[in-house]
């Protein structure tokens, strides 16, 4: 079986909650989610045991091994009353992310840009702008333009 992540995708978030509230009262869940939870940790659903649920559930407890290692280097830096908890659902692949663009190089541009102009256009452009009753045009508008034509 595959990990609950590749089997729900986003929803895994969920599906990991309702695993804890299994957990601690398998009576908790509703029944279909009993079975699912039985199978998945490899019990007896109708008095058969599945040994492809078995098999699956082997690998679980590696990654679980390799979950508090994570946790343990971030612990260093937070506070002693501090709980920790593992990141779930969407926000996993965000963190993904921001992981892996740390790899990316970046590059700076600098530009010097006469200042007084820019301010100087602004105003005969918002003159023009309200002689058709249009909205004025900010910094921001200019800035944003020149990054298009960049």
């Amino acid at each position: 079986m595959k990990s609950l992540e590749a089997v729900f995708g986003p929803n895994s978030a969920l599906v990991e909650e309702l695993y804890d509230q299994y957990k601690e009262d398998p009576n908790s869940v509703p029944a279909h989610w009993k079975n699912f939870f039985d199978e998945h940790e490899g019990k007896s659903v109708n008095g058969e045991s599945s040994q492809k649920t078995e098999q699956a559930s082997a690998p679980a407890p590696a990654k679980q091994e390799k979950a508090p290692k994570k946790e343990s280097s971030g612990s260093a830096n937070a506070p002693k009353n501090a709980q920790l908890e593992k990141i779930k659902g969407v926000a996993t692949k965000i963190v993904e992310n921001m992981d892996l663009s740390l790899q990316v190089p970046t590059a700076t541009s600098l530009r010097v840009l006469p200042v007084k102009m820019m301010i100087e256009d602004r105003t005969v452009i918002n003159t023009h702008l309200l002689q058709r009753n249009e909205p004025k045009a900010s910094f921001t508008h200019f800035i944003a333009w020149a990054i298009i034509k960049a």
